[in-house]
C-alpha cells in the first residue's frame, strides 16, 4: 500500500529528519509534510483541500501536545474522504498515554520511538 499524503508532527528536528529518511526509504509515500509543531499542523490540515492519510504524531511537544491537537482535529479527521489515520509515537512508558490516545476516533497505531520502516508496512488505512 502506498500513501498519498502522510504528515508527521515532531518538534525534535533530528527526529523529523530521521522520520524522513525512513520513510523515504520505504518508498511507500508520494508526499511527506514534516511539523516541528502541531499548530502548523492543524492549520495546514485546515486549509489544505485533501488531508493526510497518515499522520504520525508526538506526544510531548511544547505549546500543542500531541493529545491537544487531536482534541482540535479529531471531528475533521474523522470527516475526511478518506479518513485520517493517526499513528502515535513516543518515548512514554506510561500506559496511561496508550490508554488515552485510544479514547480518540482517528488514533488507530501506538509506536514507541523511533519510527522504523517496518512500522509503515503494519499500517492500513
Amino acid at each position: 500500500m502506498t500513501f498519498k499524503k502522510v504528515f508527521v508532527i515532531d518538534d525534535e528536528k533530528f527526529d523529523r529528519l530521521l522520520y524522513q529518511r525512513v520513510i523515504d526509504k520505504t518508498g511507500l509515500v508520494d508526499n511527506l509534510v514534516l511539523f516541528g509543531n502541531a499548530e502548523d499542523a492543524l492549520e495546514a490540515a485546515r486549509t489544505n483541500d485533501k488531508l493526510p492519510e497518515l499522520i504520525f504524531l508526538d506526544i510531548n511537544m511544547p505549546r500543542m501536545n500531541g493529545f491537544e491537537f487531536l482534541e482540535e482535529i479529531d471531528r475533521e479527521l474523522a470527516n475526511g474522504n478518506p479518513p485520517t489515520t493517526v499513528a502515535m509515537l513516543t518515548t512514554s512508558s506510561n500506559p496511561k498515554d496508550a490508554e488515552r490516545a485510544n479514547q480518540f476516533a482517528s488514533v488507530k497505531y501506538f509506536f514507541n520511538k523511533p519510527l522504523k520502516g517496518e512500522m509503515l508496512t503494519q499500517i492500513t488505512v
